[in-house]
């Protein structure tokens, strides 16, 4: 189940594009039906997220075209829509209908059209007597984006409605928060759709998380109860042509992005989650200056695609950067390589551009006894230029990503980070207000390592029962517990006094402030970001090929680091509902809402916290479905990849989800406006 969601969407996608109709061999093979493409915003971005243009092509779109710009009618071709179910879009092809733009209208809408809208589309089309143009009208159940086999996301386009800054914002009126639940629950739901499975699903108490299962567990509960909509039977599964429904339930994990507030803030030292920080990877997608090959001023930006479709990109994203850029070092030497032998292979026939006379003919008898190696050269060029496409991109990418490390002091910031959280604060070597003064460091970098320093310390005292309290400046030494509120206001006016907006701080201290005064839940949240494992970093000498004469890179004044795994926050309850531990090291989830659509009723499961007479399963989990309300990150993403899916002895799966992926300075700027609030 875990790497096959992008497939699957895929799948549907193609499926889509062919009139809804399943792709044949014997269709692939022949020219496809020519047709039109109208997407609205929402739609493009997930038709271009997981197909290529070329690809779109293929199945016979000509023309892709936004559904609210000006279009000419082209009647003798059928069109495809594909757009979210709004009164806006209704209106539009109702208009479009008409004006008979196209021969046939097969409307596909991204999630459930609800009835009053499909009432208001017949209604329009019955009054311009253009209902015959409807040829079909589907719900796709296709309103999420799978970035990569195992990683999804809502929605890129107007994501700020389901943002951790309205979720938590005391300006957003409880109407505004039900409406952004519902548009989780409705994207939850065609997750749960396009995999073709019914998860049982745990969440913490009294939390957002938990408001939402409720929601998504009434969804499915109605679907199952309903006879017509039969999207999760079999038959019904399979004529969407995405396989098999499966029968081993995962479990859905639906967790609060305030359980674990330190690890979006995080400088990160690996490939991916380095490129999502200086770079701002947005739908597999990122910009590059080609005046410098970097990220400096110079020149065009041009747009990359990182797609799991690049293999380099596949296999290298999850390891620290340094070895990236030894991989990518190996990565040329071995295509100069392969170039050097058809190169020689080439002279040795006598085929360069300097042979003749006898020199040709000789090569000509040479030739006949060479034919097969010849063409095996030959069939392997496409394959050698794609390569030097790819290393070349991710030259330049890493080069970029380098120059920003250098610039921030990432490394060091790394560093600094993984001690505090792994170690606890007294770990540091020097005081935390050294860092602080560091002319070299910017000011959003010093504001995210004190938030992490700040919240490492509320997690120590939470975890000391006598509750100890280091001194004044403590950064190093033997500082331990909370920071006194006179020790933060120091800070703060340290960070003021190098330029910092310290609003981000005032939310995160009032934050603190609310959860020190709740009941068990807020303590269990507390409890949550306890960072397990050793997590230490040393450094080890990687680079004798990279800093020898003639290399790519210039690592200079660049630490790398032995990384040891440890498990985050959110790997750790994953971990325990998954094991379906109770008591001991699972009993910071033992008082988990439990919610089962297969079983129970609505008021027992929904309305009385989903654990009321309802009868729970006692076995472990081999899949998981893990979604982070208020925003993930790539850090928490490659954390599960690595426990689990690139882990054999493990034999579990884990597909990770988010309303939103922000990298750090997205996360420092929501929490800049709570703070204003």
């Amino acid at each position: 189940m875990a790497t096959k969601l992008r497939d699957r969407q895929i799948v549907a996608l193609k499926q889509l594009l062919n009139l809804n109709t399943e792709l044949s061999r014997k269709q692939l093979e022949s020219e496809p039906q020519w047709k039109i493409l109208v997407v609205d915003r929402y739609g493009k971005e997930i038709l271009f997220s997981l197909l290529s243009m070329k690809e779109i092509r293929e199945l016979g779109v000509t023309l892709t075209l936004l559904i609210h710009s000006e279009r000419e009618a082209i009647e003798d071709v059928p069109a495809i829509y594909f757009c979210i179910p709004s009164e806006e879009n209704i209106q539009r092809i109702s208009t479009d209908c008409g004006c008979n733009l196209y021969e046939k209208f097969h409307l596909n809408f991204i999630g459930q059209v609800p009835r009053r809208l499909l009432e208001d589309l017949a209604t329009r089309t019955v009054q311009t007597n253009s209902a015959n143009l409807i040829a079909k009208v589907f719900d796709q159940y296709l309103n999420f984006i799978a970035l990569e086999p195992c990683l999804f996301t809502l929605r890129h386009s107007n994501r700020d409605v389901i943002s951790y800054h309205n979720l938590n914002s005391s300006k957003t009126t409880d109407s505004e928060i039900e409406e952004s639940l519902h548009l989780m629950a409705e994207s939850l739901f065609s997750m749960c759709v396009t995999l073709g499975t019914l998860p049982i699903i745990r969440a913490p108490k009294e939390t957002a998380a938990e408001m939402l299962a409720q929601l998504l567990d009434k969804k499915l509960r109605e679907s199952v109860r309903d006879t017509r909509s039969n999207l999760f039977t079999q038959d019904s599964f399979q004529s969407a042509g995405a396989g098999q429904l499966s029968f081993h339930r995962p479990v859905l994990v639906l967790l609060d992005r305030n359980i674990d507030l330190a690890t979006p803030l995080h400088h990160s030292w690996t490939y991916q989650a380095l490129v999502h920080d200086t770079m701002d990877l947005q739908l597999n997608k990122i910009k590059l200056s080609s005046g410098t090959g970097g990220s400096g001023v110079g020149g065009s930006n041009k747009e990359h695609e990182l797609s799991p479709n690049d293999m380099f990109w596949s296999e290298q994203k999850g390891n620290p950067f340094p070895t990236v850029a030894e991989s990518i070092q190996q990565s040329l030497e071995d295509y100069k390589a392969s170039e050097g032998e058809i190169t020689a292979l080439k002279a040795q026939m006598g085929l360069d551009d300097d042979s003749s006379g006898a020199v040709a003919e000789a090569a000509a008898e040479l030739v006949s006894g060479n034919t097969a190696l010849l063409a095996n050269a030959v069939s392997s060029l496409p394959q050698l230029l794609e390569k030097k496409r790819h290393i070349n991109m991710h030259m330049n990418i890493a080069s970029a990503v380098l120059e920003e490390v250098k610039l921030r002091k990432l490394d060091q910031l790394f560093e600094t980070e993984e001690k505090i959280l792994s170690k606890g604060a007294s770990s540091l070597d020097k005081p935390l207000s050294s860092f602080l003064q560091d002319p070299d460091l910017g000011p959003d970098d010093k504001v995210r390592l004190f938030i992490i320093y700040l919240l490492s310390r509320q997690q120590q005292q939470a975890g000391d029962e006598q509750q100890n309290h280091g001194g004044p400046q403590g950064g190093g030494g033997g500082s331990s517990g909370r920071l006194s509120t006179s020790e933060v206001d120091s800070y703060c006016a340290e960070l003021e006094a190098s330029g910092c907006d310290i609003r981000p701080v005032h939310y995160i201290r009032k934050w603190m402030s609310i959860t020190s005064m709740g009941g068990s839940s807020s303590a269990k949240s507390r409890q949550s970001l306890v960072y397990t494992g050793e997590g230490t970093v040393g450094t080890a000498k990687m680079f004798s090929n990279l800093l020898s004469q003639g290399s790519q890179f210039v690592m200079e004044g660049v630490k790398n680091f032995v990384i040891t795994q440890r498990k985050l926050p959110v790997s750790r309850i994953v971990q325990n509902l998954m094991e379906n531990r109770s008591g001991g090291l699972g009993s910071e989830v033992d008082e988990y809402a439990y919610f089962d659509p297969k079983v129970g009723n609505s008021s027992s499961a929904g309305e009385a916290g989903g654990n009321n007479g309802v009868p729970r399963t006692k076995s472990a989990f081999n899949e998981a479905i893990v979604f982070v309300v208020g925003g993930g990150s790539y850090i928490e993403y490659q954390n599960l990849v690595d426990l689990y899916n690139n882990n054999s002895k493990s034999g579990k799966k884990v597909v990770y989800g988010c309303t939103e992926l922000a990298n750090g300075s997205d996360f420092l700027k929501q929490l800049r406006m709570l703070g204003s609030d």
